[in-house]
């Protein structure tokens, strides 16, 4: 199995954004765009922050983490308006078997135009192609279809639902959808 080279959340740049490393001056458009936002948060691990010393601290910690070459994190920032409008990242990751799994939001006001698709498309080919992960997998709660739209338009898979599988942030046990997309696939 080949070794994976790590390289960080490098600059990645799209039609529409540029996905680069958090910045702790991120946190004012991180709260304002998604972080705040229940209808973002609704589907995800995390509720909407109530106070925005909750986004400046996060902030702060992702810009640190992402001295790390091993830490995938991005900002979605919006070419048009020059702010963060979301986040896509390694959520977790299984290097003896080359798998990164990605999680992401992008703010409410641009949901329905293809613009997570251009992002996750580009993350990726990155990983695949320059980092060398052999599975690229992502899963979403079943009633957000999406999210799973979105994961069979950047190439993946369905794999199947594993239910009553994992807590939403309210608690309440949900059924989970799984995906991935594989290098030999990726590479045809």
């Amino acid at each position: 199995m080949q070794e994976l080279k790590h390289l960080g959340a490098v600059t990645i740049n799209t039609k529409s954004f540029i996905l680069r490393p958090f910045k702790k001056t991120d946190y004012l458009n991180m709260y304002k765009n998604w972080a705040s936002d229940s209808d973002v948060a609704k589907y995800l691990s995390w509720v909407a922050h109530e106070n925005i010393e909750t986004t400046k601290h996060l902030c702060e910690i992702w810009e640190k983490e992402s001295l790390n070459l091993n830490n995938y994190n991005w900002a979605i920032e919006y070419k048009k308006t020059k702010e963060a409008v979301g986040s896509i990242a390694v959520v977790k990751m299984c290097e003896n078997i080359n798998e990164a799994e990605i999680g992401y939001c992008l703010s409410k006001k641009l949901w329905g135009k293809g613009f997570m698709t251009e992002c996750f498309s580009a993350v990726i080919d990155f990983l695949i192609v320059n980092v060398g992960f052999n599975r690229i997998s992502a899963t979403h709660n079943t009633p957000n279809i999406g999210s799973g739209k979105v994961m069979l338009k950047c190439g993946m898979r369905f794999e199947g639902i594993s239910r009553s599988s994992t807590l939403t942030n309210l608690n309440q046990i949900c059924d989970l959808a799984h995906y991935s997309i594989l290098k030999d696939e990726y590479n045809k």
